[in-house]
């Protein structure tokens, strides 16, 4: 119940502003994990079935959401102070080598639903992954907009990398604690 009015309040919001309306939410899995500011994001490419409305919605949003979040997040990343990369993992996709001791938040998009006055929402999982202590935190990012003019693009992905932020740095599993995260 809970999960389904908090997609409501976020498309109900969006309709209000005419874009998207992030949120992230997580929890520590390991407290046991120290912070650290490197991290890798890999971007886990994803289809819907198309046999719905809201699978052929999540998958266009899909088509443009993906690449901005490929360029998007580790900017927003980095200019806070988490040194980041990101790659786009997936079918016809050559996976990017990445170092082998950072830590990677692995964002692989889960579920599309779209409403009856033709709004959207994508949900992602969230895991960041420590090479030395397995999964240390777990989470997921909802994105909502409120229809036709929406678009999922450069400023979905800068709000959906703050929330992030946040999130790890709330969990104590990045020192960021002295600033509000911003957008370069």
């Amino acid at each position: 119940m809970k999960k389904l009015f908090l997609v409501a309040a976020l498309a109900a919001a969006a309709s209000m502003q005419g874009c998207v309306v992030t949120h992230a939410t997580g929890s520590t899995v390991n407290a046991k994990a120290p912070a650290d500011n490197h991290i890798a994001i890999v971007l886990h490419d994803g289809k819907f079935q198309h046999s719905s409305v809201a699978g052929y919605k999540g998958d266009k949003h899909l088509a443009t959401l993906m690449p901005e979040m490929l360029v998007r997040m580790p900017a927003v990343f980095n200019r806070n102070g988490v040194e980041c990369a990101a790659l786009l993992d997936g079918e016809g996709h050559a996976p990017t080598p990445l170092p082998a001791a950072s830590r990677k938040l692995h964002l692989t998009p889960q579920q599309a639903t779209a409403n009856s006055q033709g709004g959207s929402s994508l949900r992602f999982q969230a895991v960041l992954v420590d090479p030395a202590l397995g999964t240390i935190w777990a989470g997921e990012v909802r994105m909502a907009d409120g229809g036709l003019w929406a678009s999922y693009g450069e400023g979905a992905a800068n709000r959906a990398a703050i929330d992030l932020l946040v999130q790890l740095r709330d969990a104590k599993l990045i020192d960021i604690s002295w600033r509000q995260p911003e957008v370069p």
